[in-house]
């Protein structure tokens, strides 16, 4: 009664206010249909000996289900708050889980060496990561949405577009993620990755002394750890910097697949440690 020009509550009148209740005590319960089913296989071998040890090791993982975590309605990967959250992010929310490998192994080995030297080697070797592509819905007017009215052309478009619709319409969807192909299908790259360590133990006087040289990533690897699942737009089109819509133009890694982040890159390390 207060705002009498203000919009009124669609199936109610003003007169039927007062007939509402609100309820504050809410109750934390598990999502509906929430499904996560992870199977992981693990085969182990160590070795240790006075002047020599080695380890190795296999893990099959497989993970499944429709929920990115099980610790709430969070969005930790940046994959959307899911569909109990916003339904339309329930399309192929169902399959493989990402941030995974499917397959893993480890070899390391390390003991003396000629000299009073000391060194070792860890190689991993992993399948690539799971991803899912995803459009993102935007209601800026900057995209069109039409009603599909039949059938698809073998190349995704429709025979006979359908009525456009209200850009407005599409404002209580802004940011929801959908799923446009099975969950988790697609896969990143392999990673194949050398370590090298080697050392040396001095006497000064009362203390130990170790000198080091550690060489990461001997293979070189550039294998791709994230990138861009979005088909539609980058992960920060349209939030600023030169990145902006508005902009001259989209930055490279906002392009569907651009890489985002990768295997650290080949590295040297000298060091030096005093024990006392």
């Amino acid at each position: 009664a207060d705002c009498p020009d203000s919009p009124s509550i669609p199936g109610l009148t003003y007169s039927d206010l007062p007939s509402l209740t609100w309820d504050p005590d809410y109750v934390l319960t598990t999502a509906p249909d929430g499904n996560r089913e992870f199977v992981q296989f693990q085969l182990n071998l160590e070795i240790a000996l006075p002047s020599w040890g080695a380890s190795a090791s296999f893990v099959a993982t497989k993970l499944r289900g429709n929920l990115d975590n099980v610790s709430g309605y969070t969005d930790p990967e940046g994959y959307g708050a899911g569909q109990y959250v916003r339904v339309n992010e329930s399309v192929n929310s169902y399959g493989t889980l990402e941030n995974f490998a499917d397959r893993e192994w480890k070899v390391s080995f390390w003991g003396a060496l000629p000299g009073q030297l000391r060194g070792g080697l860890f190689w991993t070797f992993q399948s690539g990561d799971h991803y899912s592509p995803q459009f993102r819905l935007y209601g800026l007017g900057f995209f069109q949405y039409r009603v599909n009215t039949g059938a698809m052309t073998a190349t995704g478009i429709p025979e006979r577009p359908g009525q456009e619709l209200d850009y407005a319409l599409m404002w209580p969807l802004e940011g929801h993620n959908i799923y446009v192909g099975p969950r988790g299908g697609p896969v990143l790259e392999r990673r194949n990755i050398l370590d090298l360590r080697l050392e040396r133990m001095f006497r000064l006087k009362r203390y130990d002394m170790s000198v080091s040289l550690d060489w990461f990533n001997v293979f070189r690897s550039e294998a791709i750890t994230a990138l861009n699942t979005l088909v539609n737009n980058g992960p920060d089109y349209g939030f600023g910097k030169n990145l902006s819509m508005f902009g001259p133009g989209i930055a490279p890694n906002q392009y569907y697949q651009a890489p985002q982040e990768r295997v650290s890159p080949t590295t040297v390390r000298f060091g030096v440690a005093v024990y006392f």
